[in-house]
């Protein structure tokens, strides 16, 4: 298939489990069988290929990223690329997987489709951070905001300077619709449907009983102000950033939009195979 040459595929895969490394290879295979240029990450133990770094530089020139693996791979992945990020396919491989769409022994079914234009892109907003001169990585999923060890945080929420809540207690998480499945959902946030665009903030274990969940518009700047001597860390995706503390203010946005290939409509087959409805 000679008119697929041109077209440069990357595949990024999980690297700790051996057992996945004869399913990679079957990809791979596959994929060069199509006359696809293929290139894979410089980490991946594989030799006889074209690599690529996650950088930047060298991820905005493929057609298309394939990510291989769990939750935590794609998440790995994206923290790595801030900027003109291509379409990315899923596969999942383990036992946690709610974004990854294709299990492993379907890709080539799937990848045939994809060739024939038989999907959809559905975009993902990504929230971006910072804080005095720190400049955090963007997050798909959440950030948490959470008090140092045994302590317990004085803030307040701002939305466009307006103030939505003040509250004492462990912490809070910021998350966009696709981290409303994760975290967010587990500390008693809402499930959010991913046609919308939106924050869901959920307050942890809050003094004031009153206070919930507050889905607000992906289009506000977010501002939490830090108001007691507690030391909070800042965890985006689930690695530690940095922290805060009295007089600080960290400012959330939305950041882009990662466009995802979906073949599906298992959204929420994907929520109740995580058993979590």
């Amino acid at each position: 298939m000679n008119t697929l040459t041109n077209i440069e595929v990357g595949v990024k895969s999980r690297i700790d489990d051996p057992n996945l490394w004869p399913h990679v290879i079957r990809v791979l295979e596959y994929l060069k069988s199509k006359g696809l240029n293929v290139k894979i990450d410089a980490n991946m133990p594989l030799k006889g290929y074209n690599y690529f770094k996650l950088k930047d530089e060298e991820v905005s020139s493929l057609d298309l990223l394939i990510v291989i693996g769990g939750d935590g791979t794609l998440l790995y992945t994206l923290s790595h690329l801030s900027r003109n990020v291509p379409p990315i396919m899923t596969v999942r491989w383990g036992r946690y997987g709610f974004l990854m769409e294709i299990e492993i022994n379907e890709f080539q079914y799937y990848f045939e489709k994809y060739l024939k234009g038989e999907y959809k892109i559905k975009e993902a907003s990504r929230i971006i951070g910072y804080y005095r001169n720190t400049n955090l990585p963007p997050a798909l999923n959440e950030y948490l905001l959470i008090a140092n060890r045994g302590g317990i945080v004085k803030l307040e929420l701002y939305k466009d300077n307006i103030r939505v809540f003040r509250m004492t207690g462990d912490g809070v998480i910021v998350a966009s619709t696709t981290g409303s499945t994760a975290y967010s959902l587990s500390s008693g946030g809402p499930i959010i449907d991913e046609d919308l665009d939106v924050f869901t903030v959920t307050p942890l274990n809050p003094i004031q009983l009153y206070l919930r969940p507050v889905v607000l518009p992906i289009t506000s700047t977010l501002k939490v102000n830090i108001l007691d001597d507690t030391v909070v860390h800042v965890i985006v995706d689930g690695v530690e950033r940095g922290f805060i503390r009295k007089g600080d203010t960290l400012v959330l946005k939305r950041y882009d939009r990662i466009k995802f290939i979906r073949f599906k409509d298992d959204y929420y087959n994907r929520i109740l195979r995580r058993n979590v409805m």
